[in-house]
């Protein structure tokens, strides 16, 4: 492939990445994540000698193939075909290509995975662990108490500024870090009381005269990054002594199946996590009745069956050694 179709491709693939942040309002992240796979695909189609917008279903195959025979894990196949299909259909719809070559490649389906949460005694262990009560313990206890009281995704709380939080409504605003919309969610009392107490106490000393709106600072005065709240809740977590590995989207699904498990509605629980679809919201549900049934097996004196079955043998084997 020459330079010329080489800088074609490159083009290409920039103008849908910029639809993608600004029609689409996609987060960084899955920018980042598309980026990669459709320029892993160009870079295939450079030593194929082929084009993007001359590429066949014979010639899509074949890349197919390829990933499948260097072992990609299942999960990054379907991730990498998610996106070409999506590059593919933007093309079409732009009229840069007469027609789809990948159209009718259908998505292998993925292994759903149930979300790891933590048990409301590990969250109280965690929450009502202190290290040494000073400016950062403040923000980083008001930082758990929001994350588990609201479920925020860790970029939204990073991105979160001081006028986003209504002590009197006591609720939070919240900007979609997926797709930019806004939403509004409650915050419960031992959250606003962390939260005022670093505000009052803590934020004005990482201040440091700087000027900033957002709410968690680092020990530089700094917006607190979401690599930076992954290191703290890893540090906080091992020194409570709690044996789960703990990372931010834990206390978003925490969050999400202990209301559930307390009664909240599936629609409040959809919305306050900002799901788009009723469907991303229906896994705590499979959660829950993993609960049940381990809970129903345990507790039960006729869900027993194997400990039952076992007493019977050994009844059995009782008698015909008395019989001998």
């Amino acid at each position: 492939m020459n330079t010329t179709n080489s800088a074609v491709n490159q083009r290409l693939l920039a103008q849908f990445l910029q639809y993608l942040r600004v029609e689409k309002r996609y987060s960084d992240h899955t920018i980042i994540a598309y980026e990669r796979d459709i320029t892993h695909f160009i870079g295939w189609l450079h030593r194929e000698q082929q084009q993007v917008v001359t590429v066949s279903y014979a010639d899509f195959r074949r890349y197919l193939i390829e990933l499948f025979q260097k072992r990609y894990a299942k999960k990054t196949f379907v991730r990498k075909i998610s996106a070409l299909k999506s590059f593919y259909r933007y093309l079409l719809r732009e009229q840069l290509i007469d027609h789809n070559p990948i159209e009718h490649i259908s998505l292998p389906k993925s292994e759903q995975r149930l979300p790891n949460f933590l048990y409301e005694t590990e969250i109280d262990a965690w929450l009502g662990y202190r290290v040494k009560n000073d400016g950062l313990d403040l923000r980083n206890h008001a930082l758990f108490e929001l994350l588990y009281a609201s479920g925020l995704r860790v970029g939204e709380i990073c991105a979160l500024e001081l006028a986003h939080l209504d002590f009197a409504a006591q609720q939070v605003k919240v900007v979609d870090g997926k797709g930019g919309k806004t939403r509004y969610v409650p915050m419960g009392t031992y959250a606003i009381t962390a939260l005022q107490q670093y505000l009052e106490y803590s934020r004005p000393q990482l201040l440091r005269q700087k000027a900033t709106q957002t709410v968690f600072l680092n020990q530089h005065g700094e917006p607190l990054s979401e690599r930076g709240v992954r290191h703290i809740l890893k540090s906080v977590a091992q020194a409570a002594g709690v044996a789960t590995k703990i990372h931010p989207h834990m206390l978003r699904h925490s969050f999400a199946t202990h209301l559930l498990s307390h009664g909240a509605d599936l629609r409040s629980v959809q919305e306050m996590l900002g799901h788009e679809n009723l469907s991303s919201t229906q896994i705590y549900t499979h959660v829950n009745l993993n609960q049940l049934q381990a809970t129903y097996q345990q507790a039960h004196p006729r869900a027993q069956r194997q400990r039952t079955t076992k007493w019977l043998k050994t009844e059995k084997e009782l008698a015909e050694t008395d019989e001998k």
